[in-house]
């Protein structure tokens, strides 16, 4: 998913549906490399767009 979001906003509607697992990743208790890594590729898709932002904050990545 971040990988796919670096570049540009192409994909962005596309990955929207991996926002809600990407925050549960976030928010468990996963190793801290799972963590940091689902923070990444949230990072990714504000990247080059705004277009998602809302989503990733009603998902409740931002705390």
């Amino acid at each position: 998913v971040g990988n796919a979001a670096y570049h540009n906003d192409l994909l962005y509607d596309e990955l929207r549906v991996s926002i809600p697992q990407l925050t549960n990743l976030l928010q468990a208790g996963e190793e801290d490399k799972t963590r940091a890594n689902a923070a990444g590729a949230l990072s990714n898709l504000v990247r080059n767009s705004n277009k998602l932002c809302e989503d990733i904050i009603s998902n409740g990545a931002m705390q």
